[in-house]
């Protein structure tokens, strides 16, 4: 699998990686103090909030709540992974000794036209996902377009929220997936690769347990649907042996909750086109099984991959 013996051809301590992730998480931590700063300003202006109300922003990040405008907020809560992402670019090819497009690809350059092809048909089958909702139960759903609102949300959405998610995608997809695919192991390659697959599928799992969306419906249901999205994701990097087509699905996912369809509760609340007062997840996680079972068919079609249960290990051979 040449993304995995990609890795080889810069440093590899493990050390490095423990610091990769620390300065990433720094640079994240850095980067959510705007949000703080205006949360407490709003408190300090508004006698009506108090620390209560900043407790409970953690599992209702509602922006208006505080005065502030959903736009406004959607930009502040980015800027953290914002910072997080520029921290991993400029300091990766530093660290590694490889250049920041190994994160992503083992050929000469980074293909966007797999990065859109994934958005647009992820993007499409998440629709069709969404419309079977709202026939299950229209009763749920509000239209809720403004213009003046729509605008900057559409924007932030096309050009400051693929950062957000390009950012979970090389960490758990690329970075800690060949920095845990090439530990010396004495055993079978295509075994390690299934080790640092599940591994890296079950910590984005875990990092979403603090979403708001785990204490509404709780966390068995929502891991499953975390985990498995995990796994999916994962499983494309695998078999086209690239992140690019993980980077487009996972962008056009949030694109969708963003933009399209919003929960008053969810981790990001914006002025969404449409408005649902409740999700029903055992349907939404159906939905999002079925639509990676068609995605994954339409992508071997495409892409010429010659098999689900087979993948080339014949560049990781040092690895096994």
């Amino acid at each position: 699998m040449k993304f995995l013996s990609i890795a080889k051809t810069g440093n590899n301590n493990f050390l490095l990686y423990v610091g990769m992730i620390v300065f990433v998480y720094v640079g994240m931590y850095l980067g959510s103090l705007p949000t703080a700063m205006v949360l407490l300003k709003s408190i300090k202006n508004n006698p009506d909030l108090g620390s209560e109300d900043l407790a409970a922003f953690n599992s209702n990040p509602d922006f208006l709540a505080f005065g502030i405008d959903p736009n406004l907020g959607f930009l502040l809560l980015l800027l953290s992974f914002v910072l997080g992402f520029f921290v991993l670019f400029f300091l990766f090819p530093l660290i590694h000794k490889r250049p920041f497009k190994t994160l992503i690809t083992p050929t000469e350059k980074i293909d966007f036209g797999r990065i859109i092809f994934g958005f647009i048909i992820w993007l499409l089958i998440g629709c069709v996902i969404e419309l079977s909702q709202y026939y299950l139960h229209p009763e749920s759903f509000s239209f809720n377009f403004e213009l003046k609102k729509f605008i900057p949300l559409l924007l932030l959405s096309l050009l400051i929220l693929p950062i957000q998610t390009s950012l979970e995608e090389l960490i758990f997809r690329s970075y800690l997936f060949q920095g845990i695919g090439n530990i010396n192991l004495k055993m079978n390659a295509k075994l390690i690769i299934i080790i640092a697959w599940i591994i890296t599928s079950v910590l984005f799992g875990a990092i979403h347990g603090s979403n708001p969306e785990v204490q509404s419906f709780g966390i068995v249901p929502m891991m499953f649907y975390y985990i498995g999205a995990g796994l999916f994701l994962g499983l494309l990097t695998i078999w086209d042996d690239r992140l690019e087509l993980a980077l487009g699905v996972h962008a056009a996912t949030n694109f969708v909750g963003a933009v399209l369809v919003g929960y008053d509760g969810a981790a990001i609340q914006t002025e969404s086109l449409f408005k649902t007062s409740e999700i029903n997840v055992i349907h939404m996680t159906i939905g999002f099984y079925l639509g990676a079972v068609i995605f994954t068919f339409i992508c071997k079609r495409k892409y010429g991959w010659n098999s689900f249960l087979k993948f080339q290990t014949n560049n990781i051979k040092e690895i096994s």
